[in-house]
């Protein structure tokens, strides 16, 4: 059975072959969520250790590139770890003895405030359910509030995370096991799912582990690495290559910052108005309905106007470069169309 296949309005891809880095969303989530009430306290960090480690598994924070914008969230925020990497902005509020106004702070999720059950919610169970709590280093804590203020009401509003660089891929394990500690993600910050792919096989899920440590049993050794990271907000980012093929378990990738796809909304921007794509395995385009007459057939399902389809390039598919397909507007050939990649 044949589909008449629609003339593409917008055509990117590159050609290069270093790592790089996509981004695609199924959704279009607020950049910011509403103000909430909540309490924070502080801690003072005695021991240059206390920076070290936490239920996210992140290790050295300031190496991470954390510093002390962290913060440790009560049993009901925390998720079970899923929340780690999330950005919170947090201000003062109700006490104008404590607050310093006019200021916010923006802070990650890195750590768990374990609830403490000798005390009521009430009552110096500050961490207990249900209870909406931030314990801050007080170099955090003090951007907002005077010290003495101690257990203070704040409100608190869920935020994009903005980050320098790209994406960090920690490779850990032993033979098969293989464990990834993922850092430094921009947009929503925390992640739901993970897949990893080596040269010689398809994308595997990946489990969590605890916080954003994720794992998985499979041979991936003497292959380069990619990586699907997928945040609560719907946008996947996928870094191809990141890791090299000679890898090694202890070492530390980063991969290049993402490229954003047009949003259905851009796709009538020219090129020049939108970012290009690095990736050499991705291309995206936007579709319409083609003139009267002019369709082609091929085995690929239908497209509707507006949609937004990528395809694999791999053996199967023309080359990119090829007349078949240019740099600006065009058809997708029948031999294209039909890849088994399309999805």
């Amino acid at each position: 059975m044949t589909f008449p296949l629609i003339p593409i309005l917008t055509l990117l891809f590159t050609l290069s072959s270093t790592a790089t880095s996509h981004y695609s969303s199924s959704s279009s989530s607020s950049s910011f969520s509403e103000w909430r009430s909540a309490r924070a306290t502080y801690y003072a960090a005695a021991d240059p250790r206390d920076a070290v480690g936490g239920a996210c598994g992140y290790g050295d924070l300031v190496k991470g590139g954390y510093g002390m914008a962290t913060v440790g969230l009560s049993e009901v925020m925390f998720e079970r770890g899923q929340i780690c990497g999330a950005c919170f902005e947090l201000r003062c509020v109700d006490d104008l003895r404590w607050c310093i106004p006019g200021t916010s702070i923006i802070v990650t999720a890195t750590n768990f405030c374990a609830p403490n059950y000798g005390f009521p919610s009430d009552g110096g169970g500050h961490c207990n359910p249900p209870n909406k709590h931030f314990v801050l280093p007080i170099e955090a804590f003090e951007k907002i509030a005077i010290w003495k203020a101690a257990n203070m009401p704040v409100q608190y509003r869920r935020i994009k995370c903005r980050k320098e660089g790209g994406i960090r891929f920690t490779i850990d394990g032993s033979n098969i096991f293989i464990s990834v500690l993922i850092r430094n993600v921009a947009g929503a910050g925390d992640i739901v799912a993970v897949k990893i792919k080596g040269s010689r096989t398809g994308w595997l899920p990946m489990g969590r582990n605890w916080g954003q440590n994720w794992h998985i049993n499979a041979d991936l050794k003497n292959q380069p690495l990619s990586f699907e990271v997928t945040g609560s907000d719907g946008v996947t980012l996928a870094s191809y290559n990141v890791a090299p093929k000679n890898w090694n378990f202890g070492q530390t990738f980063e991969a290049p910052p993402p490229y954003e796809a047009p949003s259905p909304w851009e796709s009538h921007l020219p090129h020049s108005s939108r970012s290009q794509s690095p990736s050499p395995s991705l291309i995206f385009f936007s579709v319409s309905s083609p003139p009267k007459g002019e369709g082609r057939s091929c085995r690929a399902p239908p497209l509707a106007k507006g949609d937004h389809v990528k395809l694999h390039r791999h053996r199967e598919v023309p080359d990119p470069r090829s007349s078949e397909i240019s740099s600006g507007s065009g058809e997708i050939s029948p031999d294209l169309a039909s890849s088994s990649r399309i999805w």
